[in-house]
C-alpha cells in the first residue's frame, strides 16, 4: 500500500502511524517512508488527546487508515486532527454495519477478502485508474542484518550445519486467545526434530522471554535455541528455516514475507482475511471450526486460548507438516 501511494504521488511526503508492536525496523528502512510516528495502544479517547494535538501540528492533508483496526475512533482522531481527506472502509457502529462517520471517501469492505486486499483497494480512492497489484508482500533484508543472521547461526550449529524449524508460540499482548497451548507447540517440535532431523529455532518477542525459556527446557537444550535479537536479524534468522510454524501473528507474516514456507495455525481469527501470503504460505483450522474475532465487536474472546484452537491437535498439525516438508513424488515414466 505504501508503495502505491508513492506511485500515485511521487513527490509527497509518508508518515506511517504505527501501533507500538516493535515493528518500527521494518519501515524504517522502506525507502518510500519519510517519518514513522508511533502511537500508544490506548482504548480511551481521552489519553490519546496529546497525540492527536501532535498530528494537528503537522497538517496532514490526507490520512489513509488502513484495516482492519478500531475503525470508529481512527477516523474521529483524524477528523479531530483537522486532516482534510480522511480516507478508510466504512465500519459497524451504533447498528450502522456500513457507518463512515468522521470520513469523507471511503469503501465497503469485500466480504472474505484478505485484510492485504483490502487495504488495496482503498488505493482506487486515491487514483480510479490505478492497477491495483495482487494481495502480496515481500520483506528485502538489509546486507547487515543478513550478515549477523549468518555469524548468529554458525554459533548456534557449526558445520555441518543442520535444518530448522522455526516456531513462534506467541501472539501480540492483548491476544491471549490466538495462542495454540506450549504442551502442543513441545510435541510437534519433538516429533518433527525425530522425523525430520530439524532442530528448533523458537522465536519471540522481548515480552516472551519466559515462554521461550518454557519451551527450551521442555523440547531439549540439545535440540533447541531460542532466539533474542533485533527484528530485522529475526527475519534473516527466518530464511534458515525450511519451516516456520506459528499463531496468527506479526512474525508468522515476517516468516512469510521473506519467502520462508510458513504454516499458520488459525481458530479464532480469519485465515482467509489474516492468513500468511505467498507461493510456500499456508494456513491450518481443526475441521469444523470457525472465525470468532471481530476487531470492531467481538474483540476480547478471554484470556485462554480459544475453543476453536483447542480442537486442532497436534497430530492434524504434524501431518500437514509432513505433507509440506515431504517433497511430492513423480512416478517414473
Amino acid at each position: 500500500t505504501i508503495e502505491a501511494v508513492k506511485t500515485i504521488y511521487p513527490d509527497s511526503r509518508l508518515t506511517v502511524w504505527l501501533a507500538p508492536r516493535h515493528t518500527k525496523p521494518l519501515i524504517k528502512h522502506h525507502p518510500a517512508v519519510d517519518k514513522i510516528i508511533v502511537s500508544p495502544i490506548n482504548r480511551s479517547l481521552l489519553k490519546q488527546i496529546p497525540f492527536i494535538i501532535k498530528l494537528h501540528r503537522r497538517r496532514f492533508d490526507t490520512a489513509l487508515m488502513l484495516s482492519p483496526g478500531q475503525q470508529w475512533k481512527g477516523s474521529l482522531i483524524m477528523a479531530l486532527a483537522d486532516i482534510d481527506l480522511r480516507i478508510a472502509h466504512t465500519y459497524p457502529h451504533l447498528g450502522n454495519p456500513t457507518s463512515h462517520l468522521f470520513l469523507n471517501k471511503y469503501l465497503d469492505e469485500i466480504e472474505d477478502a484478505h485484510d492485504t486486499t483490502q487495504n488495496l483497494n482503498l488505493i482506487k480512492l486515491l487514483d480510479t485508474e490505478f492497477q491495483i497489484p495482487d494481495a502480496n508482500y515481500h520483506l528485502n533484508i538489509p546486507e547487515q542484518y543478513l550478515v549477523s543472521a549468518e555469524k548468529l547461526i554458525n554459533t548456534i550449529a557449526p558445520h555441518p550445519r543442520p535444518k530448522f524449524l522455526g516456531i513462534h508460540a506467541g501472539s501480540a499482548p492483548n491476544f491471549p486467545w490466538k495462542r495454540w497451548p506450549l504442551d502442543n507447540f513441545i510435541s510437534v517440535a519433538k516429533s518433527i526434530n525425530q522425523q525430520h532431523h530439524l532442530k528448533i529455532l523458537i522465536f519471540g518477542g522481548p515480552d516472551e522471554k519466559k515462554q521461550k525459556k518454557q519451551l527450551h527446557q521442555a523440547i531439549g537444550k540439545t535440540i533447541s535455541r531460542p532466539i533474542s535479537t533485533d527484528l530485522l536479524t529475526t527475519a534473516a534468522l527466518m530464511t534458515h528455516c525450511r519451516l516456520f510454524l506459528s499463531n496468527d501473528s506479526g512474525l508468522m507474516h515476517l516468516a512469510a514475507a521473506v519467502g520462508t514456507p510458513t504454516l499458520g495455525l488459525f481458530g479464532p481469527t480469519d485465515e482467509h482475511k489474516t492468513g500468511p501470503l505467498g507461493q510456500h504460505a499456508h494456513a491450518i483450522r481443526a475441521p469444523g471450526t470457525k472465525p470468532a474475532y471481530d476487531t470492531e465487536t467481538n474483540y476480547d474472546l478471554g484470556p485462554d486460548p480459544h475453543l476453536s484452537l483447542l480442537n486442532l491437535t497436534p497430530q492434524i498439525v504434524i501431518q500437514k507438516i509432513n505433507q509440506i516438508l515431504t517433497p511430492i513424488q513423480t512416478p517414473d515414466v
